[in-house]
């Protein structure tokens, strides 16, 4: 379990490190933003955007997923436990 723990604690470090430049726009969706006046702060806004409505099924979906490994993990415990009291 803890070597679990560890890699991803350290594929979350990587990912926090490694600069990367993340552009959320299509071509188009770009270009039409980019030819306006204030191109340049509108796209940066559209790219915030997009990138946090990209995050929320992630969010609810790792939620989820650890509300049931953590259910599963203490039916098993549970069930340990009582196999455990009784062959004593």
């Amino acid at each position: 379990m803890k070597k679990i723990q560890v890699i991803v604690l350290m594929l979350c470090a990587i990912s926090l490190i490694a600069p990367v430049h993340l552009s959320a726009q299509c071509a188009m969706c770009g270009a039409s933003v980019q030819s306006s006046d204030e191109g340049l702060e509108m796209a940066a806004g559209l790219n915030a955007g997009i990138l946090y409505l990209l995050l929320v099924p992630y969010v609810i979906f790792m939620t989820f997923a650890i509300v049931i490994y953590k259910t599963i993990k203490r039916k098993k415990q549970q069930e340990n436990t009582l196999m455990y009291n009784n062959k004593i």
